[in-house]
Protein backbone atom coordinates (compact mmCIF):
# COMPACT_ATOMS: atom_id res chain seq x y z
CA UNK A 1 0.00 0.00 0.00
CA UNK A 2 1.58 3.35 -1.08
CA UNK A 3 0.73 6.63 0.74
CA UNK A 4 -1.58 8.67 -1.00
CA UNK A 5 0.52 11.04 -2.67
CA UNK A 6 2.41 8.16 -4.04
CA UNK A 7 -1.04 6.57 -5.64
CA UNK A 8 -1.50 10.04 -7.19
CA UNK A 9 1.79 9.92 -8.43
CA UNK A 10 1.79 6.50 -10.07
CA UNK A 11 -2.29 7.44 -11.45
CA UNK A 12 -0.93 10.53 -12.98
CA UNK A 13 1.98 8.60 -14.46
CA UNK A 14 -0.36 5.35 -15.80
CA UNK A 15 -2.42 8.15 -17.76
CA UNK A 16 0.23 9.53 -19.03
CA UNK A 17 1.49 6.19 -20.23
CA UNK A 18 -1.64 4.91 -21.52
CA UNK A 19 -1.53 6.44 -24.75
CA UNK A 20 1.06 4.10 -25.66
CA UNK A 21 -0.57 0.87 -24.34
CA UNK A 22 -2.26 -0.51 -27.09
CA UNK A 23 -5.45 -2.89 -26.62
CA UNK A 24 -3.08 -6.13 -27.55
CA UNK A 25 -0.69 -5.32 -24.99
CA UNK A 26 -3.10 -4.84 -22.46
CA UNK A 27 -5.37 -7.36 -22.98
CA UNK A 28 -2.87 -10.40 -21.37
CA UNK A 29 -3.01 -8.54 -18.31
CA UNK A 30 -6.96 -8.80 -18.12
CA UNK A 31 -6.24 -12.77 -16.75
CA UNK A 32 -3.95 -11.17 -13.83
CA UNK A 33 -4.50 -13.05 -10.83
CA UNK A 34 -6.85 -12.06 -7.83
CA UNK A 35 -3.94 -11.68 -5.24
CA UNK A 36 -2.68 -8.96 -7.85
CA UNK A 37 -4.90 -6.01 -6.64
CA UNK A 38 -2.42 -2.82 -7.29
CA UNK A 39 -1.67 -4.95 -11.24
CA UNK A 40 -5.65 -4.89 -11.70
CA UNK A 41 -5.74 -1.08 -10.43
CA UNK A 42 -3.64 -0.29 -12.95
CA UNK A 43 -5.24 -2.07 -15.78
CA UNK A 44 -7.99 0.02 -14.49
CA UNK A 45 -6.24 3.26 -14.69
CA UNK A 46 -5.46 2.73 -18.53
CA UNK A 47 -8.03 1.53 -19.61
CA UNK A 48 -10.14 4.92 -18.00
CA UNK A 49 -7.51 6.78 -19.98
CA UNK A 50 -8.32 5.08 -23.06
CA UNK A 51 -11.25 4.90 -22.91
CA UNK A 52 -11.03 9.10 -22.31
CA UNK A 53 -9.20 9.38 -25.14
CA UNK A 54 -11.78 7.78 -27.49
CA UNK A 55 -10.45 3.96 -27.51
CA UNK A 56 -13.42 1.84 -27.42
CA UNK A 57 -12.95 -0.80 -24.69
CA UNK A 58 -13.18 -4.67 -25.91
CA UNK A 59 -15.75 -7.38 -24.33
CA UNK A 60 -12.76 -8.75 -22.88
CA UNK A 61 -11.90 -5.88 -20.97
CA UNK A 62 -15.58 -5.42 -20.14
CA UNK A 63 -15.46 -8.57 -18.49
CA UNK A 64 -12.54 -7.85 -16.49
CA UNK A 65 -14.57 -4.73 -15.69
CA UNK A 66 -17.43 -6.71 -14.28
CA UNK A 67 -15.42 -8.88 -13.00
CA UNK A 68 -13.54 -5.58 -10.98
CA UNK A 69 -16.79 -4.55 -9.61
CA UNK A 70 -17.19 -7.71 -8.03
CA UNK A 71 -13.79 -7.91 -5.85
CA UNK A 72 -13.88 -8.11 -2.36
CA UNK A 73 -11.13 -5.52 -2.53
CA UNK A 74 -13.03 -2.36 -1.64
CA UNK A 75 -10.21 -0.21 -3.19
CA UNK A 76 -10.33 -1.94 -6.49
CA UNK A 77 -14.21 -2.91 -6.77
CA UNK A 78 -15.43 1.06 -6.25
CA UNK A 79 -12.73 2.10 -8.85
CA UNK A 80 -14.51 -0.67 -11.33
CA UNK A 81 -17.75 0.67 -10.61
CA UNK A 82 -16.88 4.22 -12.19
CA UNK A 83 -17.13 2.24 -15.45
CA UNK A 84 -20.64 2.14 -17.19
CA UNK A 85 -20.97 -1.44 -18.69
Amino acid sequence: NLPKEKQQEAKAKLIELAVDISPDDLKPLFATAVKKTGTRMAVLIVLEAQEANGLSRSTSADEFIKTAQEDKNEKLATYAQTFIL
